[in-house]
């Protein structure tokens, strides 16, 4: 459940996060939700497009109601990353309990554009 931590990403993976966050293209994710014990620190963050954090909200929300609180739930967020890419291409989500499991796979990469057709406008394809 740890997310690729900054040190290990290139200068140019560090540059297109940086582009992308200014753009408001990806959000700050915890991994391990404060709510379910996660921490705000480094091997916890992911930066995800706001589309896969509502599914990734949605995802845990689910988690909280079909559990509550005080029931152990075993709970797994594991990113996967295409290359050196700072953003995740695909983001793995379960939780096990009492009575059942959840599981979800949201595909990060079609909802970030490569850094080449970000930067055109979009006249510019036809």
């Amino acid at each position: 459940m740890t997310a690729k931590p900054e040190a290990e990403r290139s200068a140019a993976a560090q540059t297109e996060l940086a582009r992308l966050r200014a753009a408001g293209a990806v959000q700050k994710v915890l991994l391990v939700p404060t709510e379910m014990g996660g921490s705000d620190e480094p091997g916890n963050v992911v930066w995800l497009p706001p589309a896969c954090a509502r599914e990734k909200q949605n995802f845990d929300r689910r988690v909280q109601q079909q559990w509550g609180r005080g029931v152990a739930v075993a709970y797994a967020a594991v990113p996967s990353y295409d290359g050196d890419g700072a953003v995740p291409a695909r983001l793995a989500l379960t939780a096990r309990g009492p009575g059942g499991n959840l599981h979800a796979v949201i595909d990060v990469a079609k909802h970030v554009r490569p850094a080449a057709v970000a930067k055109r406008p979009w006249w510019k394809f036809w």
